[in-house]
């Protein structure tokens, strides 16, 4: 797969809403977990050739020494959470251009949506090596990924994950607690960061949620 978006590069192993826009764009379910609890919203632009929302990937890299777009979805660990090949890239595109609401799509926030309500006892989450290697360690660099849950239209709560604080960057993968929510039927993510050119990406893996009966 090619994307001219964030510069002409070439993924062998990376999966997004481009291979399923057969017009001119996407912007909607792009897959789902075995048992179709879980859906996975993507986004895609022919007009940018760029993408937005959740892709799959399979290139982890923890020794490239300089950030570069063309590591949008590579995660800075040894592979998925837990020994796993494959991992979830999550790009928010709409963050960086909320002041320009044209820009905006519907899946451009990383949205996970339940089709029926369920508490979501925990996922894991990294940075991705474009993130960790563009952070320097200022004292000022931060960012941060809300995740806010809600239940037929009304937010439940967030919890607000750091992945970067000034010199103390998250490297492998971090296990979340989001049991506090309770049951939801979607999760939307953010990326929390102070300036519009830093990069909106992180990885999640190893969704867990909690049987219907212990609810």
């Amino acid at each position: 797969m090619s994307l001219m978006g964030m510069g002409d590069y070439t993924y062998a192993n990376a999966f997004c809403a481009k291979q399923y826009a057969v017009e001119a764009d996407f912007d909607g379910m792009l897959f789902s977990t075995a048992d179709q609890n879980l859906v996975f919203n993507a986004y895609y632009s022919s007009l940018y050739d760029g993408w937005g929302g959740i892709g799959l990937s399979r290139m982890p890299d923890r020794n490239a020494a300089a950030p570069s777009s063309k590591q949008q979805f590579s995660v800075w660990a040894d592979g998925g959470a837990n020994g796993t090949e494959t991992y979830a890239v999550f790009y928010d595109s709409n963050s960086p251009t909320e002041m320009y609401p044209e820009y905006l799509s519907e899946s451009g926030y990383p949205t996970i949506d339940l089709v029926e309500p369920r508490i979501v006892a925990h996922l894991y989450i990294a940075n991705s090596t474009w993130v960790y290697n563009y952070f320097t360690g200022a004292d000022s660099d931060s960012f941060q990924v809300k995740i806010t849950g809600s239940l037929g239209g009304v937010e439940k709560g967030s919890i607000t994950e750091t992945l970067v604080a000034g010199k103390s960057k998250l490297s492998g993968w971090r296990k979340v607690d989001l049991s506090s929510l309770g049951a939801v039927d979607k999760l939307v993510f953010k990326a929390v960061c102070d300036y519009l050119a830093d990069p909106t990406y992180f990885c999640v893996d190893e969704i867990g949620l909690l049987k219907p009966d212990a609810m």
